[in-house]
Parts: C-alpha cells; sequence; structure tokens
C-alpha cells in the first residue's frame, strides 16, 4: 500500500520521491538534486526509440515495440524534421502526450516522462505543472461529480 504524504496525507505511489498532489519531497529526496550545470542528478537515464513497423515512440532497451509487438533489434532515435530527436518532446511541463498508445506527462524540469497524465507536480523532480489553474479546477470539478454523482452548482457569470 501507498504511504501517505506528510504534507497533505494524499497516497504517494511508490518510487516517487516527490508528492503529485502538494509537491512536498518524500522518501528522501533531496533539496539539492542538480548539479552545476543545471542537470538532475538523480534523474534515471531513458533512451527512446521508433519502431521500424508503427513508428511508435518506445524503450529502446526493449527487445519489442509495445504498440504493435514488432522486434525492435538495435532500433536508434532517429531525427525529425526540425531537427529534435523522434521520441523527445519539445512541449512545456504539463503537456501529455501519446506515447506507443499510452498517455504520458512530460516535465520539461527534469526532462522526463511520467505514467501519471494527470498529475499536477512531476513525480521525479516536483515541478508543478505549467497547465492553468482554470484547467485544473474543471479537473477537480469533474472527478468530484464522478465521486459523489451529484453535477456541480452553476455558477452565475460576473457582469463586467
Amino acid at each position: 500500500m501507498p504511504e501517505p504524504c506528510g504534507r497533505c496525507g494524499e497516497p504517494v505511489p511508490d518510487g516517487s520521491r516527490f508528492c503529485t498532489t502538494c509537491g512536498h519531497p518524500v522518501n528522501g529526496a533531496a533539496a539539492t538534486e542538480r548539479d552545476a550545470g543545471g542537470a538532475n542528478v538523480n534523474a534515471p537515464t531513458v533512451r527512446l526509440g521508433v519502431c521500424p513497423a508503427c513508428e511508435a515512440v518506445c524503450d529502446a532497451d526493449g527487445n519489442f515495440c509495445d504498440n504493435c509487438g514488432a522486434a525492435l533489434g538495435d532500433a536508434e532515435l532517429r531525427p525529425q524534421e526540425g531537427g529534435t530527436p523522434r521520441g523527445r518532446s519539445t512541449s512545456p511541463a504539463g503537456k501529455a502526450a501519446k506515447a506507443g498508445g499510452k498517455t504520458v506527462m512530460f516535465c520539461s524540469a527534469c526532462k522526463l516522462f511520467s505514467d501519471d497524465a494527470a498529475a499536477v507536480f512531476c513525480e521525479d523532480c516536483g515541478a508543478s505543472s505549467s497547465r492553468p489553474r482554470a484547467h485544473r479546477a474543471m479537473e477537480s470539478r469533474r472527478s468530484s461529480k464522478a465521486r459523489c454523482g451529484r453535477r456541480p452548482a452553476r455558477r452565475r457569470p460576473r457582469n463586467l
């Protein structure tokens, strides 16, 4: 069972170093995790590749594509038209992206992907999502509606 966060009490996924709800460091997360060059010293190294059959982004160290099951062999990152390697994202933190048929979150602070596309904070470095507050509020209203089965109260628009 996941341990609760010391600050907000929400369950923290196993292996996370920061609470995905409030961003509080947990499980021995160091306050200074960057070296003099600004690189995240605790970030795991992930190699991404492109499946030669379906062109889905997948783990380059794997033997088979997660999307179509084709053998990857020695699949390497291929450059995209803009010079960005395929499988790398230039999108800002908080952007969800499809990778191999699975929605993942990309963090621009530590340059890592997370399986929790709804996280408000990065599970690895604790950076806040750049999603607008209104969007997060809308998500919480939707999730509360799903939990209790009631519709949220309608608010009257303010006259400007």
